[in-house]
């Protein structure tokens, strides 16, 4: 069955489910339009969007000082899934099994929205707090098995 929402319904999830990052680590919180939203702090940045019903994205980039720290590495700070993310730091999650539903958010949007924030919990604390050390071998592990990303 799918799940019918409108966009007020869908920046009250954002805020229900995302709310821990200005609570915990001092984002703030950004309408950019009626289906996304961002999340900063000066070195952070958690990008959501639904491009209903096909496809939700949370994602985490680095900004600010931390993006210049990781330049001047030759480490491009560009922004990651936080599926992309978990994968790579937790080697024994599948794609499949990150992914709550394969073909959909429509079926259950806010079930899609807590189980990303439920990864960004677990698995960004770090960058979270401005700690973006990992992010080149992150980076790496993403090209390593973007086969299995993509589904090929």
């Amino acid at each position: 069955m799918i799940e019918q929402i409108n966009a007020s319904e869908f920046e009250k999830l954002v805020i229900k489910y995302y709310k821990f990052l200005i609570d915990d680590f001092g984002f703030t919180l950004n309408k950019l339009g009626d289906w996304s939203f961002s999340l900063e702090t000066l070195n952070a940045r958690v990008s959501l969007l639904a491009e209903r019903p096909a496809q939700l994205t949370v994602a985490l980039e680095p900004i600010g000082e931390e993006a210049k720290k990781l330049l001047r590495r030759n480490i491009f700070p560009k922004a990651m899934d936080v599926i992309v993310i978990a994968m790579c730091l937790d080697s024994s999650l599948q794609y499949k099994i990150a992914r709550l539903n394969n073909k959909s958010i429509a079926s259950n949007i806010s079930v899609e929205m807590n189980h990303r924030a439920e990864l960004l919990k677990k698995y960004c604390k770090k960058m979270l707090s401005d700690d973006f050390s990992d992010w080149d071998e992150i980076g790496k592990c993403m090209s390593e098995r973007a086969y299995e990303f993509l589904n090929i």
